[in-house]
């Protein structure tokens, strides 16, 4: 099977649609124009097989924008950034029973 590295992208609207499609595997690393919570994207970068490639682009029903090459220009020519997510620690206090 033949493969393309490709950057796929869907707004946080078409995500649950795209992963329906794909897999829930497909679309989990969010985006936004400034880095920050709430995404207004996902996308799934990498190799596709070329079957894939041609369902997103030809056959599937929901919106996204497929950009060819290098990951890091692709995420520029969107005006998009990772969106970093801080987990915060918590204070869990343990009840000993003596």
């Amino acid at each position: 099977m033949n493969s393309t590295f490709a950057n796929v992208f869907v707004s946080s609207e078409e995500q649950k649609a795209a992963q329906a499609d794909l897999g829930e595997g497909y679309f989990t690393a969010p985006l936004s124009e400034t880095g920050n919570a709430p995404a207004t994207h996902y996308w799934s970068t990498g190799f596709w097989y070329d079957s894939e490639l041609d369902y997103i682009v030809n056959e599937a029903t929901w919106s996204k924008v497929v950009k060819f090459g290098d990951a890091q220009a692709a995420l520029q020519s969107m005006n998009l950034q990772s969106v970093v997510q801080i987990q915060e620690e918590s204070n869990v206090i343990l009840d000993e029973a003596f």
